[in-house]
């Protein structure tokens, strides 16, 4: 049995100003239970499972693993006496197998011999989505992306087999595929053994095999309860998922609001958009941009420059790459039954205002400087708005980046580009064409 009791942790900034992440904390959970936290952003979920690890160290209060204060044990203490952790972002090891890997985490019989065989690793490969053939014998190093780190872990973690295993957001990175293989991991470790898991996630499914759900918010525990008690509230009361909301009322597994999902769709764009500031940044120098392209047309042919005006202002590439930036996002909205309407058509939407926006900044400045601004200009920006806000969507939908590890490898993927380049192209042949 896991105790917290009154725990608290809090950080410093570089004013020297504390700030509480965990706030004065007491939950219990027994042996042999599922336990899911979730809560929005930045309410402390992951902090909590660091503490329990002891990652990090409370700053108040007690930590018991049954009857033992572990409080100021470390990592390697807490794991001999049974606690695994898997990691958000799984750890690389250079120069070890794979198989090596599960060997050392599955340790030694009392005999001194490896705990597992070699069949015993395919088995725990096959079971987190892995083809044990293709990864037995591979580093754990770069080469493997983060998805298949992650799959990697889960299975040291299911070899290593510890009375209380801690899983902070194992969906991350894996694919919808592997996904649905990591549900049946969790179910038939709960179901055959005599372990307690807690998981830290947001994923609807995952939250709807625990026992009990316990709601992380600004550090303090705002809910927790069965699953029966606690998953329809959520699912009624997140304003940023209520277009996948789960209708029980109508016996519909999953029944779109067309109001509410619409309008919960912009609200998520919104946030989303104002969470990400470099998303938020190339918006505007999107928009400056269109303030000042004019003076840089001004001594060329009018009815050429105008369509290439509108083609590099859709070039705001970061806003058309959201279901490739989120893969959470991703396999909600494909998972979940008539998703492809009602959160596409709200995102076509939102790419072409904010597109439109831009060209609309661009032949006011024309006016304002040059003048002789067309209805067939109007006409122009609307259609180069349109048609990129509807191939970004369509290649989001169709074609999305995956496999990236970092950032950067998502910022500087050749398909950002391809819709920018296809309005580039259009644009020049509408300009010669206009000129001849």
């Amino acid at each position: 049995m896991l105790e917290l009791q009154n725990l608290s942790f809090q950080v410093s900034d570089d004013a020297d100003k504390h700030k509480e992440i965990i706030r004065d904390i007491n939950l219990t959970f027994e042996d042999h239970a599922f336990i899911a936290i979730t809560g929005p952003n930045g309410g402390g979920k992951s902090t909590l499972a660091k503490l329990i690890m002891g990652i990090e160290t409370p700053t108040s209060g007690r930590i018991l693993y049954n009857g033992t204060d572990i409080t100021r044990m470390d990592i390697s203490q807490r794991a001999r006496l049974g606690i695994s952790f898997a990691f958000q972002q799984p750890v690389r090891f250079k120069g070890i197998k794979v198989k090596d890997l599960i060997q050392l985490a599955a340790g030694k019989t009392a005999e001194g011999r490896t705990a597992v065989k070699f069949p015993d690793i395919c088995d725990y490969l096959s079971k987190v989505g892995l083809c044990a053939r293709d990864y037995v014998n591979r580093d754990v190093d770069s080469s493997l992306s983060g998805g298949e780190l992650k799959r990697i872990e889960i299975a040291t973690i299911i070899a290593r087999n510890t009375p209380l295993s801690v899983f902070d957001e194992p969906e991350a990175g894996i694919d919808l595929w592997s996904f649905n293989n990591l549900i049946q991991v969790f179910e038939e470790m709960h179901r055959e053994r005599t372990n307690s898991l807690i998981i830290i996630s947001h994923q609807e499914r995952i939250l709807n095999i625990a026992d009990e759900i316990v709601v992380l918010a600004e550090g303090q525990v705002s809910a927790r309860g069965q699953r029966k008690d606690i998953l329809p509230e959520l699912l009624k009361g997140t304003e940023g998922c209520r277009f996948y909301q789960q209708d029980h009322k109508n016996n519909q597994k999953y029944r779109i609001h067309q109001r509410r999902g619409h309008y919960s769709v912009w609200i998520y764009l919104f946030r989303y958009l104002n969470a990400h500031k470099n998303y938020l940044t190339n918006t505007f120098i999107m928009w400056c941009a269109a303030c000042v392209l004019p003076l840089f047309f001004k001594q060329m042919e009018g009815r050429l420059v105008i369509p290439i005006g509108f083609a590099i202002l859709s070039l705001n590439t970061p806003i058309c790459i959201l279901l490739s930036c989120d893969p959470a996002l991703e396999q909600a909205v494909r998972f979940l039954p008539d998703q492809k309407r009602i959160f596409c058509i709200p995102y076509s939407i939102f790419i072409f205002l904010c597109n439109i926006i831009a060209d609309s900044i661009f032949l006011c400045s024309w006016q304002f400087q040059i003048g002789g601004v067309t209805v067939s200009m109007i006409i122009a920006a609307v259609f180069f708005a349109l048609i990129s806000a509807a191939c970004s969507v369509f290649l989001e939908w169709f074609y999305p980046i995956r496999g990236w590890k970092i950032e950067s490898d998502l910022w500087h993927h050749p398909r950002k580009y391809i819709v920018p380049a296809a309005m580039l192209l259009i644009a020049g042949a509408a300009g010669t064409a206009a000129i001849f």
